[in-house]
């Protein structure tokens, strides 16, 4: 075999391996562009994915967000039952009150009744022809009054005596019935009949059978007690300094009308209206510390748990 033939086979064979080579060279590359097109495509339908997901949360954080946004009617509900406990709060101050009032009459009415005996009353008109002259209460027993005086005993009703003993007995005090709060309405037991709602039953937007909510209707409860004591207070106040005007005015009129020059009684005159005005002033210094008080107990009045109002 010469030189020409050896060449012209290694050449042969090169060109065989050269397009083996390449055919094997498009075959992988046919197969990476199908991998990738594979790649590609489940990446676009993992991002199709992803952006359905991003919807769908978008729309349950909405809903979720529509859903804890305060209802402006519950809002007002709430408002609405917190005023309710307020208002129930200070008729239950308002009733105790007048609980403890009447029971303050009945027991001085109890002790007018037992320290009266003993009591005298000079000269004590039963009626424009009957004068009891050195009258003194000396007992009181069934409703009967043993006045002793100067001509003997006399027994005379409590119902019919004169004023000035009833006045001191207590007795014409007329006390009306205790008020009493409505009940509210039981819910029917009927068939078909349906039950009307109540405070106790309405929750509104808040559990109030808490704790904290039980704390908060008991502080509520001693705060409008000490804020109606506050008020009554003012009042008293006011009621006093009205009496000490009428009887400064009554003595100035009493001393003008009696048409005395005497200098003493001008004087004593004065003396008296100035320490009625004196007793007034200090009164009404007293009324407006009242009236503070007031107004500072009604800028701590207790805060609902969780609530604005």
């Amino acid at each position: 075999m010469n030189d020409g033939n050896v060449w012209g086979y290694l050449f042969a064979f090169l060109g065989v391996v050269g397009l083996a080579g390449g055919v094997h060279l498009m075959m992988e590359t046919d197969k990476a562009t199908e991998e990738l097109a594979m790649v590609q495509s489940q990446l676009d339908g993992v991002e199709r994915a992803i952006r359905g997901q991003q919807a769908n949360l978008a729309q349950r954080k909405q809903a979720y967000e529509d859903r804890m946004r305060p209802d402006p009617l519950i809002a007002e509900l709430d408002k609405v039952a917190i005023e309710q406990l307020e208002v129930e709060a200070a008729i239950s101050a308002l009733l105790a009150e007048d609980e403890d009032l009447r029971k303050q009459i009945t027991n001085l009415q109890a002790q007018a009744m037992a320290s009266a005996p003993g009591t005298e009353f000079n000269d004590l008109a039963l009626s424009e022809s009957k004068i009891l002259h050195n009258a003194k209460l000396q007992k009181i027993e069934n409703d009967i009054l043993s006045i002793t005086h100067s001509d003997g005993v006399a027994k005379v009703p409590i119902a019919s005596a004169p004023m000035r003993i009833k006045n001191r007995l207590l007795v014409g005090i007329a006390l009306e019935a205790p008020p009493r709060r409505k009940s509210l309405p039981e819910p029917s037991t009927k068939p078909g009949a349906t039950a009307s709602p109540t405070v106790s039953t309405q929750k509104y937007g808040r559990d109030r059978d808490t704790p904290e909510w039980n704390k908060y209707k008991a502080d509520l409860a001693e705060y409008e007690k000490k804020l109606l004591n506050a008020r009554l207070r003012v009042q008293a106040l006011e009621n006093e300094a009205k009496t000490l005007q009428m009887q400064g005015s009554a003595a100035l009129i009493s001393n003008s009308m009696s048409g005395t020059t005497s200098p003493s009684r001008r004087y004593y005159a004065r003396v008296t209206v100035d320490a009625y005005n004196q007793r007034i002033i200090e009164i009404r210094r007293k009324m407006d510390a009242a009236m503070l008080e007031v107004t500072r107990m009604e800028g701590l009045r207790p805060k609902a748990p969780d609530s604005d109002y």
